[in-house]
């Protein structure tokens, strides 16, 4: 598992702008999902990896450039030190997976191998040796140690431009990732206990949960001034509140406080206030939700995927015909959905509100 990332998690490139997309005016019927099956595109592709190893993750940073690392632990005829007997293999392609390169790994035999891309930035764990970064799509990498408890400054940058940092500050700061560095906003919004902070579209939010009460305040001018909105009560104890933002759309997820995978309360960002969507037909069970635009939510879990859309603050959830269910989802910065697969294979998606196009991708080692 990946440090500091919860099992269960809103995902999507929280905290990252997806560019120009236009909020639809609020007067606006959002669309309703389609009921035609969703086709889907398979491009099965050999890599130039032997068979005994596999894979432990693919990552992509948009549509078309990608990483993929493969893990084979244990050869009983390596003349190695036993505890760092994983070797790793690490792959990239720029077309969408059509194709695949080869990559120099810059430590392929460690005790745990783990990888992290964004945009403009890979990131390997070969552990106990360190960190390796870099800023040119794999073609060199700048060493870091490993430190306890604590990623490489480039590898928290690809949590979000804005963030609740860092380390045991107390209470946290809301800040921003500029290179390397973070950097407090200029005025700090001061919740009881704040839990997340995402930005989209030239707004930034902060929001948390004290004494049974939702806490959240917005901010236009990226942290000069901030501005408190009212969060109406929430239905029974929370025990955190989840950001999740995307294409104009901004939502509050609240989590109870005995099982983190039952249906969330919601409430969706409207001009000064959050509207509390009572969702109608929905799954007991989630594992992922992800904000399309135009009041659409997309929903992954147990039972499949669906799609909760939104009018006049009620939310009606409509099972959606994706080939994908019980995956983590997120949200590329360029719009691209992209979702791994329980039999290791992943899923690209792309579209607009309710009409998406899949593409699954297999790797077939040689």
């Amino acid at each position: 598992m990946r440090p500091f990332v919860p099992a269960l998690a809103v995902m999507l490139a929280a905290g990252c702008s997806i560019g120009d997309v236009r909020r639809p005016p609020p007067s606006a019927a959002p669309p309703s999902p389609s009921a035609r099956p969703t086709p889907a595109e398979v491009r099965q592709v050999r890599v130039p990896v032997p068979r005994h190893y596999e894979r432990s993750i693919v990552e992509f940073t948009d549509a078309v450039r990608g990483y993929a690392q493969f893990i084979h632990c244990g050869n009983p005829d390596a003349v190695s030190v036993p505890a760092l007997d994983c070797s790793a293999i690490l792959l990239t392609t720029a077309d969408g997976g059509r194709s695949w390169q080869r990559l120099r790994h810059p430590e392929p035999l460690a005790k745990d191998h783990q990888l992290y891309a964004g945009a403009g930035t890979l990131a390997l764990l070969a552990e106990p040796h360190g960190w390796y970064v870099s800023a040119d799509a794999g073609r060199t990498f700048r060493h870091e140690p490993v430190r306890a408890q604590q990623q490489p400054a480039a590898v928290r940058a690809l949590n979000g431009r804005f963030q609740l940092c860092c380390d045991g500050d107390s209470p946290p700061q809301i800040g921003e990732w500029v290179g390397d560095r973070f950097r407090p906003v200029p005025a700090q919004r001061r919740l009881v206990n704040p839990t997340s902070v995402a930005y989209d579209q030239g707004r930034l939010y902060v929001a948390g949960v004290a004494k049974g009460r939702v806490e959240a305040s917005w901010s236009h001018d990226e942290g000069r001034t901030w501005r408190a909105t009212v969060v109406s009560e929430p239905e029974g104890e929370l025990s955190r509140v989840q950001l999740a933002v995307g294409r104009g759309d901004a939502w509050l997820i609240g989590y109870g406080p005995d099982d983190p995978t039952v249906f969330p309360q919601l409430w969706r960002a409207r001009e000064d206030r959050w509207e509390k969507v009572d969702v109608r037909r929905h799954p007991r069970r989630l594992t992922s939700v992800v904000p399309l635009g135009a009041g659409l939510l997309a929903v992954t879990g147990p039972s499949g995927s669906g799609m909760v859309s939104v009018g006049d603050g009620a939310g009606v959830y409509n099972d959606v015909n994706w080939p994908i269910r019980d995956t983590n989802l997120r949200l590329l910065p360029d719009g691209t959905l992209l979702a791994g697969g329980s039999d290791g294979t992943a899923w690209l998606g792309s579209g607009l509100f309710g009409d998406w196009r899949w593409i699954k991708l297999v790797l077939d080692r040689t």
